[in-house]
């Protein structure tokens, strides 16, 4: 069964419950990476899509993220705070980028639509990484590094280099370096699962098929 349609052609966001909503965070349409956050609520039998000004002032939302992003992750924390990191801010994946942002959808801050940054992620720039929650805070784990080439006509290029660090990011403590994976993984299922006090990541690329 149809549900409904999305405002406008989106793939490559970050997609997350939070207060009983999905929210879409950013993501990418034909011309290239957009900041736009939508709320999707369920109201049978149909989908309902909408942004932040067409909701009532009680209802919790962000604003729109403060730079376009696509291929980036994120989480959600038992604090109640919204994590989205990394990711790709231009059109054809021709930079990466290490930026975290966060948003507090507990409502217990002045404002409860604004996005701050937290500190970059203290690795390379990726997109396509795997985010999972803590508490608090967030993991991350692998993506892919955008490597500048020169093709085979001589023209500028990007490779992906598959990346298998991982990190936790803990409030008022930073950043944190863990083991990393047994082997690279990109674009796995985001937020991974937790199931029975693991992680699971689920899918995704180690690069072993890229050409």
């Amino acid at each position: 069964m149809r549900a409904g349609r999305l405002s406008a052609p989106r793939a490559y966001g970050v997609s997350l419950t939070v207060a009983g909503r999905v929210l879409g965070l950013g993501g990418s349409d034909a011309r290239g990476p957009v900041a736009e956050v939508r709320a999707l609520d369920w109201e049978s039998p149909r989908l309902r899509v909408r942004r932040r000004g067409w909701l009532r002032v009680d209802e919790r939302m962000p604003a729109d993220l403060p730079i376009p992003l696509a291929h980036a992750a994120g989480a959600t924390d038992s604090a109640g705070m919204v994590y989205v990191a990394c990711g790709s801010a231009e059109p054809g994946e021709r930079r990466a980028s290490a930026r975290v942002f966060a948003w507090d959808a507990s409502g217990r801050g002045r404002d409860r639509s604004v996005w701050t940054a937290v500190p970059d992620l203290p690795a390379e720039p990726r997109i396509l990484a795997i985010a999972a929650p803590a508490d608090p805070g967030f993991f991350l784990f692998g993506g892919c590094a955008l490597e500048p080439i020169v093709t085979g006509d001589g023209g500028p290029g990007v490779k992906r280099r598959y990346l298998r660090d991982a990190w936790r990011y803990h409030p008022g403590r930073g950043w944190k370096r863990l083991v990393d994976l047994p082997r690279p993984c990109a674009a796995a299922a985001s937020p991974a699962p937790w199931i029975d006090g693991r992680f699971l990541l689920l899918g995704g690329a180690d690069g072993s098929l890229a050409r």
